[in-house]
């Protein structure tokens, strides 16, 4: 079916290393999901293929927030995602990382859920995913 992307983030790494996060989801209602690539050569060009980063099955399938994406000169990259809980009186914030500049990713999402006042202040912030890991610590 047709697909939709959007809400692109970027971080840039070091030697031309350019981590691009965002999201796609059906016309149809279907489930919202996360995506990375990295491109190699500054943002020149891109591979074809991106990995699905978002594993949470329980989750509702729908992004309240656009993805933010993060990374330090250690090869570690983090990309964060909100998703309303089930109930639409809590909010999920969803979590994942690289080790290895986006080679393979975690094969659960760490999930840190909380009231709507809970996120708002994480979500005031233009790069949210970075105050979470200053509050939280790595993951």
């Amino acid at each position: 079916g047709l697909l939709f992307s959007n809400y692109a983030s970027l971080a840039l790494g070091s030697d031309g290393l350019v981590y691009m996060a965002w999201t796609d989801y059906a016309p149809d209602h279907g489930p919202t999901h996360v995506y990375f690539k990295l491109s190699t050569d500054h943002g020149e060009t891109w591979p074809l293929a991106a990995d699905q980063i978002d594993h949470n099955p329980g989750a509702r399938g729908v992004v309240e927030d656009p993805p933010q994406i993060a990374t330090d000169n250690n090869g570690n990259v983090y990309i964060g995602w909100a998703e309303p809980s089930r109930d639409g009186k809590r909010i999920t914030i969803l979590l994942n990382r690289s080790h290895d500049d986006g080679a393979t990713w975690q094969d659960q999402d760490q999930i840190i859920s909380g009231s709507s006042s809970f996120w708002a202040k994480f979500h005031g912030s233009a790069h949210w995913i970075l105050n979470l890991l200053l509050e939280f610590g790595t993951f």
